[in-house]
Parts: C-alpha cells; sequence; structure tokens
C-alpha cells in the first residue's frame, strides 16, 4: 500500500514520535515501535488476497436426497380439476369467515360441550382424550367456538400429533378425524411454519399411501382422502404432492 493510498484511509491508531533510529529488523521495544512493525509488515502484503480453492472436492457428489414419489393409482380414484379448484375456493370462504369470527371474537365463548379445550402446553394423552373418545365407541367432532380458540401454537402442535396417531394406527381417515384435519386448515395462518408444512405434508403423504391401498371404490372413503391431498396439494402449494 502506498503513501497516496494510505491517506484516503482512516486511521485506527496515530503514531506519534520520532522513529528516525527505528530499526524494523530488530523487536519492537515499545508500543509504538509494535504499530511500525505491524504496518511494516501490513504493506508487504497484496491489498487484496484470494484463498486457493481445490475445485476437485465438488466434482463428486456427495449428498443425495431421493425424490418421493406417488404411488400409482387407477385415474378413476383420482379428482378432476374442477373438483380441486372447487374444494379450494370453498376452503378459503371458510377461512376467511373464521378470520373475521376470530377477530370479533368475544374472550369468553359459551358452547355445548364440556370438555375445557386444553393448554398449549398440554401432554400428548390429553390432547387425544379431546379428540377421540379412548374407547372409540363415540366419534368425537370439532365445535366451532372450539376452533375458535386454538392458538397457532396448538394447531401446530396437533398437527404433528395427529401425523404421529395415523403413522402408528391410532386413528385412520375416518369422518370425525377428517373433520378434525378440515377445522384446523380452516384455521392455520400463512405463511406456514416449517414445522407445520413438514406434518401437513406427511398427513398428505399418509393419505396417499391409504388410498393406493384401496382394493375397491369406496367413495366416502375415497372422498376424504382426496379432500386431504388437494388441500395440502393444492391451496397449501405442496406442488409435488396434488394429483394433476
Amino acid at each position: 500500500m502506498d503513501e497516496e493510498e494510505e491517506t484516503l484511509l482512516e486511521k485506527a491508531l496515530v503514531i506519534e514520535g520520532d522513529f528516525t533510529n527505528y530499526d524494523p529488523t530488530e523487536p519492537p521495544t515499545n508500543g509504538h515501535e509494535y504499530l511500525l512493525s505491524v504496518r511494516n509488515e501490513a504493506r508487504s502484503y497484496p491489498d487484496v488476497v484470494a484463498v486457493p480453492i481445490n475445485r476437485s472436492k465438488f466434482k463428486k457428489q456427495t449428498v443425495y436426497v431421493a425424490e418421493d414419489v406417488k404411488p400409482e393409482i387407477s385415474n378413476s380414484f383420482l379428482p378432476s380439476e374442477e373438483w380441486q379448484l372447487w374444494q379450494c375456493e370453498q376452503l378459503d370462504k371458510v377461512r376467511a369467515d373464521i378470520a373475521t369470527k376470530r377477530d370479533s371474537m368475544n374472550t369468553q365463548i359459551i358452547g355445548s360441550r364440556k370438555d375445557k379445550v386444553p393448554t398449549e402446553d398440554a401432554q400428548e394423552s390429553v390432547w387425544f382424550n379431546y379428540c377421540f373418545d379412548d374407547n372409540h365407541h363415540e366419534e368425537k367432532y370439532p365445535f366451532l367456538f372450539e376452533v375458535l380458540q386454538l392458538s397457532q401454537t396448538s394447531l401446530n402442535n396437533l398437527l404433528a400429533y395427529f401425523c404421529n396417531w395415523l403413522q402408528e394406527g391410532k386413528i385412520s381417515f375416518t369422518h370425525s378425524t377428517c373433520q378434525w384435519l378440515y377445522a384446523f386448515f380452516c384455521c392455520l395462518e400463512i405463511p406456514l411454519l416449517p414445522d407445520t408444512c413438514c406434518s401437513l405434508r406427511r398427513i398428505a403423504q399418509e393419505a396417499v399411501n391409504v388410498r393406493s391401498k384401496l382394493q375397491e371404490f369406496n367413495e366416502e372413503n375415497l372422498i376424504r382422502l382426496n379432500l386431504i391431498i388437494c388441500i395440502v396439494g393444492k391451496y397449501f402449494r405442496q406442488i409435488d404432492l396434488a394429483d394433476n
């Protein structure tokens, strides 16, 4: 660095004193001489230093991420584009209505169900007993006054729990299960959190797998599965899982 370039830079430490007898080859004896030695050493380096890169290390692929392959299924089991579009439009209307009700909701909500909505930090078992009957003798369904009380934290936790319960076989895509899922879909805020998006994808993938194992055309079961896949794939933009 020459003197002209140096004058353009603001000095961090001003070195004062008479250094006519300073010998840069000798070890510094005080702070000023040390700063001079640092300055002299800096002048010996180029203004721009580039680190050489061994690009041969980048020639081989070190990470492999397998692409999810959807199971093959008969076209007769797949919904039409018109049906999927209509379902997304209906969900959008319900979401807008729920958002309006939530904004104008009173702090006290009176409902017909005696169960108290669990808190955000409630255990997984508490949520399971709240959403489902332990002995599976009676199906429970979500009520609007309950759904309006669910925070985003509770919704995210519930979606993760439903993923686990579906994959563990504790629940299946019954009428009540899908109603709970639809209620959650109506209340999720966009943009989605990464964990929420992961849970939605796992639920849709489980629905895809269950649908691929259907041996015969069951309209009621098929509609429920197609609806879950449609909402996750089309509405929440997980396009690789959508039916095209």
